[in-house]
């Protein structure tokens, strides 16, 4: 949410953006990596940069997975990942998740291929350590 922001982290964002995505091209230029299957996950505050993310640099990412979070969608561009296939993974018992399940509801009224998988009994910390196998699972059933 950039309205949040004060005037040090608007300044600090771009770049804390910026270090995040040296990170992935040197991945991406280091390693033999398919570049036509590259996906995008991220817990807690890792799942709002996963919106950003996906959204921003929507032509890089095969499908993209928020975790145990979620964003306000006032600021982010959701219509640019209408072709990027999105998995929503929440724990039962996380603090958040009426607002993550909101949201799902919200990404498939703005036509987003999204779909959910919601942990039985498991927290906001938990649930994506519990889902990891269904997660890979998504993301090779979306492999080109």
């Amino acid at each position: 949410n950039p309205a949040g922001l004060d005037e040090e982290q608007k300044r600090i964002y771009p770049l804390c953006e910026q270090a995040d995505m040296n990170a992935v091209y040197r991945v991406m230029n280091d390693y033999a990596v398919d570049k036509d299957n590259v996906f995008l996950f991220g817990n807690s505050m890792g799942s709002d940069g996963t919106y950003h993310l996906g959204q921003k640099y929507n032509t890089m990412w095969r499908a993209v997975a928020p975790c145990g979070g979620g964003c306000d969608l006032r600021f982010y561009p959701v219509d640019r990942i209408k072709d990027i296939p999105v998995r929503v993974v929440i724990g039962t018992e996380d603090p958040g998740y009426e607002v993550v399940h909101e949201l799902y509801h919200e990404l498939l009224k703005l036509g987003i291929n999204a779909s959910i998988t919601k942990v039985g009994g498991e927290a906001h910390g938990t649930a994506w350590i519990k889902a990891i196998d269904e997660i890979f699972t998504f993301f090779n059933e979306q492999s080109v």
